[in-house]
């Protein structure tokens, strides 16, 4: 397979899937291989999100994520692939109080290779998915897969649920995080209009800490 972490282009069906990292996006990309290997990098909309780089005629979609299991994701991520050593309050406290990273992160030793690192960082933790999407263009929950296949039938009539991945439905529970009332206040201070937005409630439910690399589509027989 190509290229996964980046945004794509299907030219014969003239669709563009534009990457929202930490919202299954990477195995969306898998699944629409799956559907048709027609896809190619598409860098002209890739980390820009400049609306004026699609092509007449194409049609651009994305998903977003509820935004705590977004926020555990991101946190799982770095800590277990990217050494980050700071505790998922002081993550929480970063993200929460700043659209880029704090300069007492690029001093201190938090990272394994520190530019690329907080580069990442920065990318999958500190913008929030909207930052991603561009105007117009086609926009589904990630927790709502049935939605997401229905509409792809028009592209490609094959598409089903057994094709869809559900590599991320895997839960686990980790000792770091917890929804103390520090956690709490940060993650509505970074969230609360984006949930509202797009029709998220941000519940604090202790079964959520078992969330992260994955989501769990509790409505859906492939769970």
């Amino acid at each position: 397979m190509s290229i996964i972490w980046d945004t794509k282009v299907n030219h014969k069906a003239k669709l563009i899937h534009n990457f929202t990292p930490k919202c299954a996006s990477s195995g969306i990309t898998q699944w629409l291989y799956t559907l048709d290997t027609n896809w190619e990098w598409y860098p002209k909309l890739n980390r820009f999100c400049d609306p004026n780089t699609i092509p007449k005629g194409y049609t651009v979609f994305s998903t977003v994520r509820d935004p705590i299991t977004w926020i555990i994701s991101g946190y799982r991520m770095f800590k277990e692939k990217h050494n980050l050593s700071i505790s998922f309050e002081e993550h929480c406290k970063i993200i929460a109080n700043s659209d880029s990273i704090p300069k007492k992160m690029k001093k201190e030793y938090y990272w394994q290779y520190a530019k690329q690192d907080i580069a990442n960082y920065h990318w999958h933790c500190v913008l929030l998915p909207e930052h991603h999407l561009i105007k117009g263009q086609v926009v589904f929950k990630i927790e709502e897969p049935t939605k997401i296949i229905k509409w792809m039938k028009n592209y490609f009539p094959h598409a089903s649920d057994e094709n869809f991945p559900n590599g991320w439905n895997n839960t686990k529970y980790d000792p770091d995080i917890s929804f103390s009332p520090i956690v709490k206040k940060c993650i509505k201070k970074k969230t609360k209009k984006y949930a509202k937005k797009f029709g998220y409630e941000l519940n604090f439910s202790p079964a959520y800490i078992t969330k992260g690399w994955g989501l769990t589509f509790p409505n859906n027989k492939w769970t």
